[in-house]
């Protein structure tokens, strides 16, 4: 037998840890290189200011990359949450979710307080390397999501890393009201200036999840058999037709139904029939007070709202002395933005159309108005002192410019504005109604 060989397999030996540590080496480094990265991108999720809870820190990578004015705190993740993490704005988990024995159980603690969640993690199905695949804890996409929707999280943004981690912003999911399946009739008349800015105000107040119908008196005929709520006008003044017994068979076909418009051309208004639309109605929201002494006195479902249209102008200085006169004819064919930048840099506007005059007020010096003759009857009234009366308390004469009194304007606005906010909450309760009378 020859002698042993114990110096070549110490060699050997020595050989294999060497190697085994300049792998373990490389490997602390490339998940030291990780661990930078995933940190400088988390980083990007987090807005100045911030104060941030990070759970199972990484070696003061997150905050050292933090940005301006943020605050820091980290913990363990098999730790209770210390009383000061409620304070927190934004919670980080970088490299955690997929170590964690109860995934659940960590979530359920995090999002007692509401608040947005930074997350990276390595999908089992997105992942590249086998070690990735098979580590354990390792959700597919699908399954994480789901984990998430338990919690009431909803992913708002996600960032791919390397070998199909990805970094995922979680929100809490808003938990809208079931309206979804809520159908709204709008019933307006005209292209007019002043009705496509109501049409405008109105989508503004509408849920946006429901389905809404557009009909014109033309097109009345082809509306649905039946929706949750019919709303009546645009803010303007309502036409003849509008009260025609196709618009009270639609309003009678709808489980709820409001009017939200003043009176025009009264001289040719069916007195019987506006009362009986009237009378159909939840409530009717009436342009001008003079609206409601002559239409909707003693009327229970009958509300004062203003003109709703000022909700369209801003407060501001005319720049231009030259006079403007501007009518419904001009601004049928304008742009609404035009239009309305075009009134209000003039500080003297004489004006044939009521929402033109409206507009005027809220940045001109002085304005006047003039009726636009109406061949069916002559020398009707039209729907300017209305509109005066409720602004200032008086009319002025047709044609003569006066003095705008800007806090008058002010006050007025301030209080439309109220009662917009009022009617939103009114729209938001009916539909609320319908959706859980037609659950039941």
């Amino acid at each position: 037998m020859g002698p042993p060989q114990t110096g070549r397999k110490t060699d050997s030996a020595r050989v294999r840890a060497k190697v085994a540590a300049k792998v373990r080496a490389k490997t602390k480094i490339d998940e030291m290189c990780a661990g930078e990265a995933r940190a400088a991108l988390a980083a990007q999720f987090v807005p100045p200011g911030a104060a941030v809870l990070e759970v199972a820190g990484g070696g003061a990578w997150l905050q050292r990359r933090l940005p301006q004015g943020c605050a820091y705190q980290s913990v363990k993740f098999d730790a209770p949450l210390p009383v000061s993490a409620a304070k927190a704005d934004i919670v980080v988990m970088l490299d955690v979710l997929e170590r964690v024995a109860d995934p659940d159980a960590l979530l359920a603690e995090l999002v007692r307080t509401p608040r947005p969640l930074v997350i990276s993690y390595r999908p089992r199905d997105l992942a590249e390397s086998d070690d990735a695949k098979r580590a354990n804890n390792r959700l597919g996409f699908y399954d994480l999501a789901r984990l998430f929707d338990r919690h009431g999280l909803r992913i708002e943004c996600n960032s791919p890393l390397a070998d199909g981690e990805v970094m995922l912003r979680l929100t809490p999911a808003e938990k809208l009201p079931p309206l979804s399946g809520a159908s709204i009739a709008v019933v307006a008349g005209s292209d007019s200036f002043g009705e496509r800015l109501g049409l405008q105000m109105l989508a503004a107040l509408l849920p946006g999840e429901a389905d809404v119908h557009y009909v014109s008196f033309e097109t009345i005929k082809r509306a649905s058999a039946r929706y949750d709520l019919a709303i009546i006008g645009a803010g303007t003044g309502l036409l003849q037709p509008l009260h025609s017994d196709s618009v009270i068979d639609l309003v009678s076909r709808s489980r709820a139904a409001i009017g939200i418009f003043g009176t025009q051309r009264r001289g040719l208004i069916v007195r019987p029939a506006l009362e009986r639309l009237i009378g159909r109605l939840d409530t009717w929201y009436v342009r001008d007070e003079d609206d409601l002494l002559l239409y909707g006195r003693g009327c229970r479902n009958a509300v004062h709202l203003g003109d709703w249209l000022i909700g369209q102008f801003p407060l501001s200085s005319a720049s231009e002395t030259e006079p403007l006169t501007i009518g419904a004819a001009a601004l049928r064919d304008m742009a609404l933005d035009r239009a309305i930048e075009s009134i209000r840099r003039h500080a003297s506007v004489l004006a044939t159309d009521r929402a033109a005059l409206l507009c005027a007020l809220t940045a001109a010096g002085t304005a006047a108005y003039r009726e636009e003759p109406d061949e069916r009857l002559p020398g009707l009234a039209g729907e300017f002192r209305g509109l005066l009366l409720d602004i200032f308390g008086r009319g002025y004469p047709e044609g003569e410019p006066f003095l705008v009194d800007r806090d008058a304007v002010r006050r007025y606005r301030s209080r439309v504005l109220a009662n917009v906010a009022a009617l939103r909450q009114r729209i938001a309760a009916l539909l609320t109604q319908q959706a859980a009378a037609a659950a039941a």
